[in-house]
């Protein structure tokens, strides 16, 4: 069930990954159609040195007035009106970052779009795969492989294919398009470029920041834009049009039996709702359990409770072990052992920090203010509550999930994903056994 539910947290922010990363890297709107960016110097040479495949502009660049007929106006006039009206395209984003002259970082997205169907690999720091094929959305990030029933529209916004392929709606600036006009038409091995150069003060004209940047624009024999280049300070990104407005073929993965089924619905049951709230009745009226409490996957707490007496293995650093046995006190870490004396209030006080941590694996929410609540049965035969709320103020979300045994509540694994912001920031599990069991005893420990 761990890896299922971070696999819900993969897709949650997948959203946020795609959207960002394709409105600031593929839709050219605010960039009025280039994709700017400012280098430095040497970041520069070494982008004019990609962009030209290394080739050196040919001694009669002086003599080339137009590309196939057009000027490299025209020519990217008609690419940006073929952008916006396309629904089919094959694209790559490779954006290097130069540390220094001798370390640079790169990432890079494939994107390729075809109607409603959608795929991307992403590489870099990390490696994650996309498929959008038939209502049916797939992702692959290291070992995890999950999959979803969704709209594309629902999850990833009402606008997403308009906004991969229909955002370039503003006119050129006029800056642009003198420098577009004026713009030096260079020979480079299958076809041309241009290198336009924007200043500072050019920059704050067109509303596009206060620091100089430059664009190179490449086209083929026939004058249509194969790729663009952007430098900007240490940064230089290349975006490669492989295909625009041909039919791209997309299909699920191969091995997509192999992914994981995961809920992305907004479904509220009211009998897995029911559930829900007898599994945090059993565990605010259990008199006997055991809770073994991991925090990101990492052992944490171990709690045990008979009714009467309390046993706490307390992780992290220091780590301690505590027992409360007929209200005496017996306590043992790395440097301190007592035993046998009385509890005294700071002693008892200690449980209060596991106390109020299983105060919250048994909170009852109401029904409405949950995203969703569902029950179903894995693969293993264990019945599942799933179920999902925002805070008040909506800035955190928890996604919790309830396993527990089909005959008996004897059981229960509890896991919760709490998000700020849309960013994972903690991760705990619990894991209760022994629920009322006559065999839980605590004895005072022979110290």
């Amino acid at each position: 069930m761990k890896k299922k539910i971070i696999s819900f947290m993969c897709l949650s922010a997948l959203c946020a990954l795609l959207i960002c990363g394709c409105s600031e890297n593929v839709d050219l709107d605010e960039t009025d159609g280039v994709i700017g960016t400012e280098a430095t110097e040497k970041a520069t040479e070494k982008q004019t040195e990609k962009a030209t495949d290394s080739k050196k502009p040919s001694t009669d660049d002086n003599d080339i007035k137009n590309i196939n007929g057009k000027t490299p106006r025209e020519c990217f006039e008609a690419f940006l009106a073929d952008y916006s009206s396309a629904t089919d395209f094959d694209i790559k984003i490779e954006n290097t970052t130069y540390i220094d002259e001798t370390q640079s970082y790169k990432e890079s997205y494939n994107l390729k779009l075809s109607g409603e169907e959608l795929y991307m690999l992403q590489t870099g720091e990390t490696r994650m795969e996309v498929w959008y094929v038939d209502g049916m959305l797939y992702v692959q990030a290291g070992a995890e492989r999950v999959k979803a029933e969704t709209d594309i529209e629902e999850y990833f916004g009402a606008d997403l294919v308009e906004m991969l392929t229909s955002s370039i709606t503003d006119e050129l600036h006029d800056v642009y398009l003198r420098k577009l006009d004026a713009a030096r038409i260079h020979k480079t091995g299958g076809g041309y470029y241009v290198q336009i150069d924007i200043s500072a003060q050019e920059a704050v004209q067109m509303d596009r920041g206060e620091e100089a940047f430059s664009d190179q624009i490449v086209f083929d024999e026939t004058g249509k834009v194969t790729a663009i280049f952007s430098s900007y300070e240490q940064y230089i990104l290349r975006v490669t049009f492989n295909s625009l407005g041909e039919p791209v073929e997309i299909s699920a993965p191969e091995n997509a039996d192999d992914f994981e089924y995961v809920y992305m619905g907004t479904e509220k049951d009211p009998e897995a709702y029911e559930s829900f709230v007898q599994l945090c009745n059993t565990l605010k009226n259990a008199e006997k359990y055991k809770c073994e409490i991991y925090f990101d996957g990492k052992p944490r707490h171990v709690y045990q409770f008979d009714g009467e007496n309390k046993y706490w293995v307390k992780g992290g650093s220091p780590g301690s072990e505590r027992w409360l046995v007929d209200n005496k006190a017996y306590y043992l870490t790395d440097h301190w052992i007592y035993t046998g004396e009385e509890a005294t209030k700071d002693f008892l006080n200690g449980f209060d920090e596991i106390d109020n941590t299983l105060y919250y694996a048994s909170l009852i929410v109401d029904i409405e203010d949950m995203e969703y609540v569902i029950s179903y049965e894995d693969k293993n035969g264990n019945n599942v509550v799933e179920l999902a709320y925002y805070y008040d103020d909506g800035e955190w979300r928890d996604v919790y999930t309830y396993t527990f045994d089909p005959t008996a509540q004897t059981e229960i694994m509890i896991n919760i994903l709490s998000f700020q912001n849309g960013i994972l920031t903690g991760e705990i599990d619990y894991c209760f056994t022994d629920i009322n069991s006559d065999s839980l005893e605590i004895e005072a420990p022979n110290l």
